[in-house]
């Protein structure tokens, strides 16, 4: 038996600043969850009933073990988007220093 008397339901909402938030809240049904996020004040944007099966799995890990060989197309983009971007940053602080060390030897800056 799970921790939770009733269903959980993720909701997004704004307050009455118009800061989106956004969570999980029990409750019997939709219509009381709405009328709990209404009393703090909330605006609800959307509700949804919470799957049980996805809480059970949240803290659990993976087993990569069991993952195909190889990466996804998607996973392979990613990886090498990101590896562009650490070059590219890499790149500009070298140029950068490049420009300071030039500029503090023309201006005679004693260090």
């Amino acid at each position: 038996m799970g921790l939770f008397k009733y269903p959980l339901f993720r909701y997004s909402a704004r307050n009455e600043y118009g800061e989106f938030r956004g969570g999980v809240i029990e409750a019997k049904d939709e219509d009381e969850a709405v009328n709990k996020l209404q009393a703090e004040g909330l605006v609800v944007i959307s509700i949804n009933v919470e799957n049980a099966q996805k809480d059970r799995r949240a803290g659990k890990r993976r087993d990569k073990s069991r993952r195909k060989e190889g990466r996804s197309g998607a996973d392979r983009r990613k990886k090498e988007r990101r590896g562009r971007e650490r070059r590219s940053k890499e790149r500009m602080f070298k140029e950068r220093q490049k420009l300071l060390r030039k500029y503090k030897a023309t201006r005679n800056f004693s260090s």
